[in-house]
């Protein structure tokens, strides 16, 4: 291949040939259908490669990759996000701006194409925690339980142990490899170590083991017979229940050990602690592991919402390809300025929150206590986040929740902008003029203030708390 060249595969081709011909870098969205990979072919020595002598493009006829360097959804970014991408690989930053102009200039791809939602680096895990918490906050404890036991948690009607398909994305084992894991158990071998993550209420999320107690329980439910057993052949065929009992019991008294995140390790030292222990599958976001962690109401209420129409007609249907929970991460925050607005986060005192500029604990908390709530509280702030959704969508549109554009391309989604319309909609009198209501908000938003307040740190206390309070005030018509 030279520079420039388009060359179209898919993976019926072998991967290491694939390898060879490319070095795909990032890879970029074009449309509905479309997928490309900015690559580089020329390399000048382990781990380089020289950009102002090769560059191309790659056309992908089938976008699910599993490899390191492919995505399993096309990502689309600005010129800035693609020169930060491909500087992680090559290091040669001089010649970025060049090939960014040939692309450009080639109309191969629109590098300002619109993303979903605006600053969703928020939901990547740093490994730079810029806060340090006391080790004595971080608590991790070696934990042991049988298969019985654990079996026991997960049948019980509080469901003592979550298995959450939505926060661990891997395919589910065929009835070979759930074979081959019982068969390890009734020899006696030795299992990985499990990760649980345990919450105040004394409920186990498994963050790494999943995919094995899941074949475990299944095995004991008897909804499969063993196949293909490399050793054990004489068990071949047999179900739990024909088991004898010595193997049954074998099984059931088995004993796993576990790491066990325990309160009250902070939220982000435990994002960080999931990262590390998923590094080998997709790399989950805050979001998706604030799925598992906070399992119950509080997760259906932002499945039903994110569902709702009224969500996609005041989003102007940008998450209908989210695969990564973006959109329940907006609803997320919302839900956390409301309950905040309305005082009723607490503290570990049980004393009234004060917000503290770490957006994580207090979108954790708020999830913790929506959970806690009754169906008709819960029914209520679902009623409330529907309605306000419907009413921006009848005054602003589709386009209600993107910063006002100089051009005719749409800016994306703004998480900022999208908890300030809704906290001052949320204080506007439903009788108020249309009009009035518009002209306030856009003083507001297009006011220098306002444009520095959602920039850098943009969830610092101060900041947060000047949105919330100009929100409120805005949508009561009052001043700033």
């Amino acid at each position: 291949m030279k520079a420039g060249d388009i060359y179209k595969f898919n993976l019926t081709e072998d991967i290491e040939e694939i390898e060879k011909k490319i070095r795909p870098v990032m890879l970029l969205e074009v449309g509905e259908e479309t997928s490309f990979a900015v690559f580089m072919t020329h390399k000048t020595g382990e781990g380089s490669v020289d950009l102002s002598r090769s560059y191309g493009f790659v056309e992908c006829e089938d976008s699910e990759y599993e490899e390191c360097f492919y995505t399993d959804k096309p990502i689309r970014v600005s010129n800035d996000d693609l020169m930060e991408y491909i500087g992680r690989f090559a290091g040669n930053i001089s010649a970025l701006n060049e090939i960014i102009e040939k692309v450009q200039k080639n109309s191969v791809i629109n590098l300002n194409s619109v993303a979903d939602i605006e600053n969703d680096d928020e939901l990547s895990i740093k490994s730079d925690i810029e806060s340090v918490y006391p080790l004595w906050d971080i608590k991790v404890e070696k934990g042991f339980y049988t298969v019985f036991e654990l079996k026991r948690k997960f049948d019980s009607a509080d469901k003592r142990i979550i298995l959450d398909s939505d926060f661990q994305r891997e395919n589910v084992w065929n009835i070979r490899q759930n074979s081959e894991l019982v068969e390890s158990v009734l020899m006696g071998l030795p299992l990985p170590i499990f990760y649980f993550n345990q919450d105040k209420y004394g409920r186990i999320i498994v963050v790494d083991g999943r995919q094995r107690l899941t074949a475990l329980f299944k095995y004991l439910n008897g909804e499969f017979a063993l196949k293909e057993l490399r050793v054990l052949s004489n068990l071949k065929g047999k179900k739990f229940s024909e088991l004898s009992p010595l193997y049954q019991t074998k099984l059931e008294d088995y004993q796993i050990s576990a790491h066990v995140i325990m309160p009250p390790t902070p939220e982000r030292i435990k994002y960080d602690i999931f990262d590390r222990v998923n590094r080998g599958g997709t790399m989950l976001n805050k979001q998706e592991i604030r799925n598992a962690l906070y399992q119950g109401p509080a997760t259906r209420l932002l499945n039903e919402i994110v569902e709702m129409e009224a969500f996609s007609l005041a989003t102007g249907g940008a998450f209908r390809r989210d695969k990564r929970m973006k959109n329940k991460y907006l609803i997320t925050r919302f839900l956390a300025a409301y309950l905040y607005m309305c005082e009723r986060l607490q503290n570990d005192e049980g004393d009234k929150y004060i917000y503290n500029g770490d957006l994580d604990d207090m979108l954790g908390r708020s999830l913790d206590m929506i959970n806690s709530m009754t169906d008709e509280e819960i029914s209520d702030i679902k009623n409330i986040v529907v309605g306000l959704l419907s009413r921006v969508y009848d005054i602003f549109g589709e386009n209600a929740f993107r910063m006002p554009s100089s051009t005719d391309k749409k800016n994306p989604i703004n998480m900022n902008l999208f908890e300030f319309i809704m906290v001052a909609m949320f204080n506007c009198d439903v009788n108020e003029s249309r009009d009035s209501f518009i002209s306030r908000v856009n003083d507001i938003i297009t006011s220098n203030e306002f444009i520095d307040n959602i920039g850098n740190h943009r969830d610092g206390a101060v900041k947060y708390e000047w949105r919330m309070k100009v929100a409120a005030l805005t949508g009561k018509g009052l001043g700033r």
